[in-house]
């Protein structure tokens, strides 16, 4: 075993003399090369969009993708994205649920309706009208319902002119029958001596009235005058007065108003009895005599509905 170590140990040395000094003498190989530099990677280029995923379906009770159905929206209201005032979508005064509020859609304009002319009222002539009427004259008689009728014109848009019977519905009482029908007060009224003996009672009152148009529209006329009036009895006298008649026409030519009429009686007869049975009378006893009916003051009212001809057709209002 020692005999073994000690024959390695020599075959070493021996290969140590013989080798190492060939071993030194060669030249060293040369480094390794450097690696060329390497070159910068190019830019990764835009990112491919992920595929297309088909459309989900909308839950039930909502509508279906695509809509709104084409002719959206419909006629009168504004398109979607719309807004008021300038804003742009989304801003704006809001409603409820935070939706912009939308103005209303202005509806079109409507055309013009025809109108009767301005004068349309006075331009309604003739016209036929049934009355009823009261008249109070004072020292003749007083009567508050009576009927009758009125026909008249308006001539040349500026005069009304208008005439009317009207008939007693019962005898009017002669007013100096009850006023100086006694003794004594009746000789104040007459003649010393004289009592009155009441006149016959009128059956009809006529007259007439004559104004010029102060207001005259489309459907009503205001024309004061003048108004007369006279019984079928001369013993009563003339009515003289100042009237005002308030008249309204309808588009179709009805007419409906009343007038007023306020003035005095004049004229008119008072027939006297004697019946003075003194012996200084100047008259003798169941003598008649007429004498001038005195004046007083006169009241007259009439209601009237009637018909008014040649009612202008509606015109065009100019613009």
């Amino acid at each position: 075993m020692k005999l073994r170590t000690q024959a390695r140990s020599l075959l070493g040395l021996v290969f140590a003399v013989c080798f190492a000094p060939e071993l030194a003498a060669q030249p060293a190989p040369p480094p390794p090369s450097q690696p060329p530099p390497e070159q910068p990677a190019p830019p990764p280029g835009p990112a491919q969009p992920p595929p297309a995923q088909p459309p989900a379906q909308p839950p039930p009770g909502y509508p279906p993708a695509g809509y709104p159905p084409a002719g959206y929206p419909p006629p009168g209201y504004p398109p979607p994205g719309y807004s008021p005032q300038g804003y742009p979508p989304g801003y704006g005064p809001q409603g409820p649920y935070g939706y912009p509020v939308y103005p209303a859609p202005q509806q079109p304009a409507r055309p013009p309706k025809p109108v009767p002319p301005e004068d349309a009222a006075v331009q309604t002539s003739p016209f036929l009208d049934m009355l009823v009427a009261g008249v109070v004259l004072d020292r003749r008689f007083d009567h508050l319902f009576n009927i009758g009728l009125q026909g008249g014109a308006y001539l040349g848009g500026r005069v009304r002119l208008a005439a009317r019977a009207i008939m007693f519905t019962s005898e009017p009482s002669d007013d100096l029958s009850y006023e100086y029908g006694g003794f004594g007060s009746s000789e104040e009224i007459i003649a010393p001596g004289f009592l009155v003996d009441p006149s016959d009672p009128p059956l009809f009152l006529f007259g007439a009235s004559l104004g010029i148009v102060a207001v005259g529209s489309r459907n009503f006329v205001l024309a004061p005058g003048l108004t007369v009036s006279r019984t079928d009895e001369s013993d009563y006298g003339t009515f003289l007065g100042l009237s005002l008649p308030f008249e309204w026409v309808t588009d179709s030519g009805g007419r409906f108003g009343f007038e007023l009429g306020v003035g005095r009686g004049i004229g008119g007869t008072a027939r006297g009895i004697c019946a003075n049975y003194a012996t200084a009378a100047q008259c003798a006893q169941g003598e008649r005599r007429d004498f001038e009916r005195p004046s007083g003051a006169g009241f007259y009212a009439q209601f009237q509905i009637g018909w008014g001809f040649n009612r202008p057709a509606p015109v065009m209002p100019s613009q």
